[in-house]
Parts: structure tokens; C-alpha cells; sequence
């Protein structure tokens, strides 16, 4: 049998991500100028999606929450969640690459 792809749902599993993705949310929203604490962030916006919270966002921080910055987003916690995430001991970045 030949696969194209493997996919490895991770969330919750090997990676509890909701830490991570909270952190990088809650340090973009300040550099916007919505200042919160962690545990404000995360009871906010443990669970959403970002994109849901746009009118509110754009709102608090007077700039456009746009598609550009929602890639940034995603592309700064997936980096923090590779770079300090582990799998048995291993991050996760070498243990993908050790696949």
C-alpha cells in the first residue's frame, strides 16, 4: 500500500498547542496595543478561532485584522510549537525530520 501523506493530529495529544497558540496571540494583540494578561487571553480565546474574533479585535486595537497577519499568526505559533514542544524528549521539528 502507498500513502501520499500522513497526517498526525498531534493537538491534545503530543502537543497540547492551546499554551502556545495563546501565547503568540496574546503577544501579537499587544504589539497592536491590546494589552491583556495570559489568563485573560486564554479564557477569551481558548477554543476559537481568531478569525472569528475580528470585529472585536480590529476594535480594541484600531488596525485591520487582516489575511496577512492572520498568515504571521500561524506562522509564529507553529514555529514556537515546533521549537518548544517535545516528543519523548525530542523536539518535535527532529522528531518529524527523523521520520
Amino acid at each position: 500500500m502507498n500513502f501520499q501523506a500522513v497526517l498526525f493530529d498531534c493537538d491534545g495529544v503530543l502537543v497540547d498547542s492551546e499554551p502556545i497558540t495563546n501565547g503568540v496571540l496574546r503577544d501579537m494583540l499587544e504589539e497592536r496595543g491590546w494589552v491583556m494578561s495570559s489568563e485573560d487571553c486564554f479564557r477569551y480565546f481558548v477554543g476559537k478561532a481568531v478569525k472569528d474574533h475580528k470585529a472585536e479585535i480590529e476594535a480594541r486595537t484600531g488596525m485591520p485584522l487582516t489575511e496577512e497577519w492572520l498568515r504571521d499568526f500561524r506562522l509564529r505559533r507553529n514555529l514556537k510549537a515546533c521549537n518548544h514542544s517535545s516528543v519523548k524528549g525530542k523536539p518535535v521539528r527532529a522528531s518529524i525530520s527523523a521520520l
